[in-house]
């Protein structure tokens, strides 16, 4: 087969919006509704484009729900606990309203109709808070995941977890006697008002994908901030693993470093950390994650660091129909009557390696749309999620 037949067919089923008749039948169905946004693939390519490798990938910042930097500013800015507290429950409100469990279902809709491999998330959390019944805020548990993996099974998708790291883990006492300046402990040890947040980054694989060598590991550098008297480390992270798809290895990794602001240095050590860990493989690499990086950003920034490390952004190698790259940011409470993205901060960077060069990719916005929010008119996020697809194919086709 002549290399140009060998990548066009790629290319066309890269960009087909019908019901796949999938070589693997593990993989989910997806949903045909004519939308040129659909990026599902046919597997059925491979047997004509020997030695190509193909992964599709959806990446989302699934956001905690509230404006978390607004209290941890609050705690940084004033020693009064009024100050920290009234952000606090504030930002318990505005999570309240954001409603996890119907944007984890909005989600898993999407996924059914794209039918990715691998799934990239940022700001999986749990957030725990009791004792403020007094103030509007009733006692609960908000764990992210299971309520994600529950959106997936019950519209019949098979994914498992491959891995998770742990990052930050924010603990507040609320109930603290006067006094004497100890906390009031309940019946169970722990103080009898609290908030807290655990945050995750988190990589799930769809059944039929095998999966190896997974690391979850936290970068070295991290971010140390005071909430009052309350220090904490804004820890950072990402977890990764070798996945086959289709017969075809990659390295698969999920990552969120530190903002830029309000210390640059914190958010480049992080990524050439990341970058050091990968270079050790012979496979090739995907990264997808929020990475707090702009396009335009100078010199050393995590953009350039990715590009000057030999990684492509795929948004850059795409094919089909033009639309905005802005994945950042809608507002706290995510009620916005028009989309608010107007910077692109997300990404699916990929490495091939010796053997193969980058092909035919796709790629789509979810969440810049109003279709897409939920029924209760909630963006699914304050980031828009990225779903890619993308051919490698070896380097002797490529190069003809």
């Amino acid at each position: 087969m002549k290399a140009s037949s060998a990548l066009l067919i790629a290319a066309a089923f890269l960009t087909a919006c019908d019901s796949p008749s999938s070589v693997d039948s593990t993989a989910p169905a997806p949903t045909p509704d004519n939308d040129a946004e659909t990026i599902i693939s046919s597997d059925q390519w491979h047997a004509a484009v020997h030695g190509a490798a193909l992964i599709r990938i959806y990446q989302q910042n699934v956001y905690v729900g509230t404006d978390v930097d607004a209290v941890i500013e609050a705690g940084a800015s004033s020693s009064d606990p009024a100050v920290l507290f009234g952000a606090l429950l504030a930002a318990l409100q505005t999570f309240d309203a954001t409603d996890w469990s119907a944007r984890a279902n909005r989600m898993a809709d999407e996924i059914r109709r794209q039918g990715p491999d691998v799934v990239s998330l940022n700001e999986i959390s749990t957030v725990a808070r009791r004792g403020l019944g007094d103030y509007g805020v009733a006692d609960n548990t908000t764990d992210f995941l299971p309520i994600f993996m529950s959106a997936l099974a019950v519209r019949h998708l098979d994914y498992r977890v491959v891995g998770q790291v742990k990052n930050t883990e924010v603990f507040i006492p609320l109930s603290i006697d006067p006094n004497t300046g100890e906390i009031i402990n309940g019946p169970d040890g722990l103080p009898a008002a609290f908030a807290s947040l655990v945050d995750y980054d988190v990589l799930l694989a769809r059944r039929g994908v095998g999966v190896s060598n997974v690391t979850a590991k936290n970068y070295q550098a991290y971010l140390p901030v005071n909430l009052g008297p309350i220090p904490v480390a804004i820890k950072r992270g990402y977890v990764g693993a070798d996945l086959t798809i289709l017969g075809r290895s990659f390295r698969v990794v999920s990552t969120h470093p530190e903002p830029r602001t309000p210390v640059k240095e914190v958010q480049e050590a992080q990524v050439a950390e990341l970058l050091q860990d990968l270079s050790v493989t012979t496979l090739p690499v995907v990264v997808a994650g929020d990475f707090n990086s702009e396009p335009s950003d100078p010199a050393g920034s995590p953009h350039d660091q990715m590009i000057q490390a030999g990684y492509t952004d795929l948004w850059t190698a795409r094919i089909g129909r033009p639309e905005s790259s802005a994945t950042c940011c809608h507002s706290p409470d995510l009620q916005d009557a028009t989309s608010m993205l107007d910077r692109r901060l997300d990404y699916v960077w990929i490495k091939a390696d010796a053997h193969r060069r980058v092909g035919p990719a796709v790629m789509t916005v979810f969440g810049d749309e109003l279709k897409e929010r939920t029924s209760s008119g909630l963006w699914p996020s304050d980031h828009g999620g990225l779903f890619a697809g993308v051919v490698l194919v070896p380097s002797q086709i490529a190069q003809r």
